[in-house]
């Protein structure tokens, strides 16, 4: 397709890597780290040629000849550690060509044909055809030489090889071979078949009057065979022998020869109907924006929908209850629905990410071996959009840092060569990432220090931190443990991305690891940004929301079990320390109640740890349209939204890992 656009650039490249990988497909050259450098150079390459096209409408000033004759190399094996079987293959493939006598087997019907043509006065020839070797659409080019052929000029094709089902399924190498019978002259035939494009040479053999005296001689020895064993012999011996051939062999051939013209003549057509039976399952494509204008319609329908649920509270109307029941199924089959339309599998995101590896590991001296599950896990649309840069990070961040050099792998009694996972799974209305190496873990004690040296925290909160509180100093804008300033590390902007940018669309980030084993990064997201079940819950006169899948639980605590740690409310709640925060203090909440002995307090999720948010009362669960906030509502990173309740009224929603 690049060649008839006049990119003659992208053309050449791309048909001398068609011919390596064709190499490497057909066993005839064993892929190495060198060959699969130039293949990637390629695609650098093409990538580039691409832009320009789009960008100035040509090729550029993009320079391939020396990665044109690399591939040369490769292809004949010149190349070093290219496989020299290649040269084997291709001088034996060679010595192949030049056969004598007709390269189709025929069996006695066809030959009766043949001969038959040939008694009738007519030209029988065997015609090879080789394509060129980065032709693309094979069957098509084999359905022009048949169309020229037998239209073009008037001949009757008597068989192919491969047969004209394999030649459709695109089932043969770079050649194909027809056998014909015409009263045209061939030049002309050789002529027009040779200009067809990606034609690279057409040869022909005539069926020349030794080879008509082999077919009589077969058939006539199988005709003797045949009459010795038939029960009505006297119907045959009355005719002369080829007479008798013509009428019972040659008509028998004659139905099968015209099935095969059938199906090569009749290519077209059938490629149409392939075409018009994969065109029904094919998929609509749909701008983004309409999918959002649809959403908010359904957000709408959904406010409208929590409206006449109170009012049925209110009112106990029996048939406006039953209506809005109704429609209650309605609404939520309508937006899983648009849901499943914004869905896209997260396999996009995870397909950038096996090229960067492997090259910034080759960088960095390191071997490493990829590995990536899930990718079919779908996610939001917009979320998919904007994951990508938080995983990059992760990424480079254990290439750099968590994985050693094999050089210290073996000195540390593992495999030279280092595993990075990247698995996707959903579970509820979340979906979680991890991220896995088997690296040297996260050095504890060098991170309070380089928190300590930066004035992140004291040397006193330093010794009282545990493991779990340190990793999360990781995630403080302007940290790093970078010895020295590189492209990939040392200025301190990352893992701080990862988490503002996770946070801001309603997920959470964690990390575990273990000295001398390896780190786990966990991104949990939720499935969608626009409509989530929250838990609404009360303080003072104010409604509140917090999304159903960032609580725990909800309990009932004593007030006196509530101590003070460093000027910290804290609750020892099933053997563990849970800090706890009351809402209407955060906030500044009006008119907020006083506090009874109970507390109602709900424990939420902050990354690997959960906290405590203590409220007046809780009102229920409720399926909540989330709307952004802007302005000077921003600032207070705890509220993440906005939700309208069925009254018309705004209630906030809370963002636990926020809290601090």
């Amino acid at each position: 397709m690049a060649g008839t656009m006049g990119f003659s650039k992208m053309s050449n490249v791309t048909h001398k890597m068609e011919n390596v990988l064709d190499l490497i497909r057909n066993g005839k050259l064993e892929a190495s780290e060198q060959i699969i450098d130039a293949i990637f150079e390629c695609l650098d390459v093409l990538e580039a040629i691409v832009e320009n096209i789009e960008s100035i409408q040509e090729e550029g000033e993009v320079f391939v000849d020396e990665l044109v004759e690399k591939l040369m190399k490769i292809q004949n094996g010149e190349l070093e550690n290219s496989d020299e079987v290649v040269q084997d293959e291709v001088k034996n493939e060679e010595s192949n060509d030049e056969t004598s006598g007709m390269n189709i087997e025929l069996d006695n019907y066809t030959k009766a044909a043949v001969f038959k043509a040939i008694d009738q006065g007519l030209n029988a020839y065997e015609m090879k055809i080789v394509v060129d070797e980065g032709c693309v659409m094979k069957a098509v080019r084999a359905y022009m030489v048949f169309k020229e052929i037998e239209d073009t000029f008037e001949s009757d094709i008597v068989k192919s090889m491969p047969s004209a089902e394999e030649i459709e399924n695109n089932n043969y190498g770079d050649e194909f071979y027809v056998l014909f019978v015409t009263e045209n002259e061939i030049d002309e035939i050789v002529k027009t078949v040779s200009e067809i494009v990606e034609i690279k040479t057409v040869e022909v053999k005539h069926i020349e009057d030794s080879d008509i005296g082999e077919m009589v001689m077969e058939i006539e020895n199988q005709e003797e065979t045949d009459l010795k064993n038939d029960e009505v012999v006297e119907e045959k011996t009355d005719l002369p022998k080829s007479d008798s051939i013509s009428n019972v062999e040659t008509k028998n051939k004659a139905e099968k020869v015209e099935k095969v013209k059938e199906k090569v003549t009749k290519k077209d057509q059938n490629v149409d109907s392939k075409k018009k039976a994969g065109a029904i399952n094919k998929t609509v494509r749909v701008d983004i924006n309409k999918l959002d204008n649809l959403m908010n319609l359904v957000s709408e329908l959904i406010i409208i929908k929590t409206r006449l649920h109170d009012i049925t509270v209110i009112e106990d109307i029996h048939d406006l209850r039953d209506s809005v029941e109704y429609l209650e199924r309605i609404t939520t089959s309508l937006h899983n629905s648009v849901m499943n339309v914004r869905m896209v599998p997260i396999e996009k995101t995870f397909s950038r990410f096996p090229r960067m590896v492997r090259d910034t590991s080759k960088k960095l001296n390191k071997k490493v071996n990829f590995i990536t599950s899930g990718e079919d896990t779908e996610l939001d649309r917009t979320i998919i959009d904007e994951i990508g840069d938080p995983l990059l990070h992760i990424v480079r961040n254990s290439l750099d840092h968590g994985l050693e050099t094999p050089e210290d792998r073996i000195a540390a009694g593992k495999d030279e060569t280092g595993t990075m996972e990247m698995h996707a799974f959903q579970e509820g209305n979340s979906v979680f990432i991890e991220c896995i190496d088997d690296g040297s873990g996260i050095n504890v004690e060098r991170v309070k220090d380089k928190a300590v040296d930066k004035g992140l925290i004291t040397e006193s909160e330093a010794i009282e931190m545990n493991d779990d509180e340190a990793v999360e100093l990781l995630f403080k804008a302007g940290f790093s443990t970078a010895q020295q300033l590189s492209d990939l590390s040392g200025r301190g902007v990352g893992l701080d991305v990862v988490k503002t940018t996770i946070e801001s669309l309603g997920g959470s980030v964690s990390v575990k690891t273990a000295a001398g084993k390896g780190s786990t990064f966990t991104i949990r997201l939720p499935l969608t940004l626009a409509i989530v079940q929250a838990l609404m819950m009360r303080s003072g006169e104010e409604i509140y929301a917090m999304p159903l899948d960032t609580v725990e639980s909800v309990e009932t605590i004593e007030k006196s079990s509530i101590h003070q740690v460093t000027g910290k409310d804290v609750v020892v709640f099933r053997n563990k320390t849970i800090p706890i925060y009351r809402l209407n203090k955060l906030l500044e909440v009006p008119n907020a109640l006083e506090e009874g002995e109970e507390l109602t307090v709900v424990m939420a999720k902050k990354g690997n740890r959960t906290v405590g948010v203590v409220v007046d009362s809780l009102i229920g669960q409720q399926e909540i349209v989330i709307k952004t906030l802007n302005g000077e509502l921003t600032r207070s990173k705890l509220v993440s939204g906005a939700t309208i309740l069925g009254n018309g009224e705004v209630a906030l929603i809370i963002n636990p890992a926020e809290l601090s």
